[in-house]
Parts: C-alpha cells; sequence; structure tokens
C-alpha cells in the first residue's frame, strides 16, 4: 500500500513496482474492505480473547508494549471460524499461514489505523492520486485462496493504474511469498527483467 502511496507522489523515482495484494489504496476500496473484514463476536472468541488477556499478564518483558503486541499477534491468527483472517488463506485454514515474524506493532497499528479515519469511523485513505502519471508496469501478486482482497478485489484496484498486470499464484493465501516462495519470486524475477 506504501509502494503505492510513494509512487504516486514519485512517479518517476520509481522503475519497477510489486504490490501484494494491497489492502486498500483509496475510499471506495476501504469500504468494500470494511463489508468484507467482519469480526462474528460469540462466545467462543471471548473465551480465547479473554486468556489471551491472562496470558500477557505473565509476559517477562519489561517493553510496555509487549503485551499489547501479544494480545493483537494471538487474536488475529487465532484459528476459530469466527475470525475473519481464515477467507484470507486456503480452505480457510490459518495453519497454511507462512510469513514469520517476530510480533506485530500494536501501538503503531492502531495510530496509523486512528489517522486514517474520519469522526465517524470511516476509513480516509488515497494512495493513488497521481498514480496516473506512473506509466511502467506495475505487478499486482495474488493469492489464489484470499476471499477478502484476493484476485476480485484486487482487480479493482489493476483498474487504478495506466499500465498494470495480475498474476494468480495457484494454491496460495495472502502469505503468498511465504506460502509458494518459488513461484512467487519466478514471477517477480521475470518482471524485473522486462524492460
Amino acid at each position: 500500500m506504501l509502494g503505492s502511496g510513494y509512487t504516486a507522489k514519485n512517479p518517476s523515482r520509481v522503475k519497477k513496482l510489486v504490490l501484494a495484494e494491497p489492502g486498500m489504496l483509496n475510499n471506495a476500496k476501504a469500504k468494500e474492505y470494511m463489508k468484507k473484514f467482519k469480526v462474528e463476536f460469540s462466545f467462543n472468541m471471548l473465551r480465547y480473547a479473554t486468556t489471551i488477556a491472562f496470558e500477557s499478564l505473565h509476559l517477562k518483558n519489561d517493553d510496555k508494549q509487549a503485551a499489547l503486541d501479544y494480545i493483537f499477534g494471538r487474536i488475529t491468527g487465532l484459528d476459530v471460524k469466527e475470525n475473519p483472517m481464515r477467507k484470507y488463506f486456503c480452505n480457510e485454514d490459518m495453519k497454511t499461514a507462512h510469513l514469520p515474524s517476530w510480533r506485530i506493532g500494536a501501538t503503531a497499528s492502531m495510530e496509523i489505523m486512528q489517522k486514517g479515519m474520519d469522526k465517524d469511523g470511516n476509513i480516509i485513505i488515497d494512495l493513488v492520486s497521481g498514480i496516473e502519471n506512473y506509466k511502467d508496469k506495475v505487478l499486482f501478486l495474488v493469492g489464489e485462496c484470499n476471499q477478502i482482497i484476493g484476485e476480485d478485489f484486487q482487480k479493482g484496484h489493476v483498474k487504478l493504474f495506466p499500465n498494470a498486470e495480475m498474476k494468480v499464484i495457484k494454491d496460495a493465501g495472502h502469505t503468498m511469498l511465504g506460502e509458494k516462495p518459488k513461484e512467487s519470486m519466478r514471477i517477480i524475477r521475470e518482471y524485473f527483467k522486462e524492460e
């Protein structure tokens, strides 16, 4: 998403741009995303969230952000049917996700989200104004299994760029670079070889 925003503002400074399932690049796509990404609260989710919150109290770490990062990381990764994150992956199976990370920056993430919202809680985002001045080809990478921001969703993003191509990684979800690294990197390398 940031790559798109930077390129829109500095088209002459970017030669190649790869966007791997950007979440939302403008207000229209943000509204579409929010309709798809619904958290279903249930007793099951509440039970898991409560357990995770109690676990966070027992972290042995002086870092004041560690507990919140732990909570966010565990909740977003819960493999329960109510978690909309499941729809990012093949067969809605969180175990297929593969993008190793140490921990999530929960405070930074919340701050960025709040700065991108109006007083009514609507996301206000524009990472494409000026992108019409970027004439080089943009590569969109998409995981075949992603039901939230996969192929259908990305078709709307592709239309925003004057010259864009979408490649779908078969049998992969949102973390296609970790799930199918050889196939993903082959496509990216081919794109970087193009003149």
